[in-house]
Protein backbone atom coordinates (compact mmCIF):
# COMPACT_ATOMS: atom_id res chain seq x y z
CA UNK A 1 0.00 0.00 0.00
CA UNK A 2 3.04 2.49 0.87
CA UNK A 3 4.84 2.07 -2.08
CA UNK A 4 1.13 2.68 -4.27
CA UNK A 5 1.00 6.11 -2.14
CA UNK A 6 4.61 6.89 -3.09
CA UNK A 7 4.29 6.30 -6.34
CA UNK A 8 1.12 8.35 -6.90
CA UNK A 9 2.75 11.25 -4.81
CA UNK A 10 5.58 10.92 -7.10
CA UNK A 11 3.55 11.13 -10.27
CA UNK A 12 1.29 13.84 -8.54
CA UNK A 13 4.47 15.58 -8.00
CA UNK A 14 5.92 15.52 -11.54
CA UNK A 15 2.78 17.26 -12.83
CA UNK A 16 3.23 20.27 -10.19
CA UNK A 17 6.80 19.91 -10.94
CA UNK A 18 7.97 20.15 -7.26
CA UNK A 19 11.12 18.04 -6.26
CA UNK A 20 10.37 15.22 -3.96
CA UNK A 21 13.47 16.51 -1.95
CA UNK A 22 10.99 19.44 -1.08
CA UNK A 23 7.98 17.29 -0.33
CA UNK A 24 10.11 15.57 2.15
CA UNK A 25 11.45 18.47 3.66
Amino acid sequence: MIEEQLLAVVANSKEIGVPLAELHE
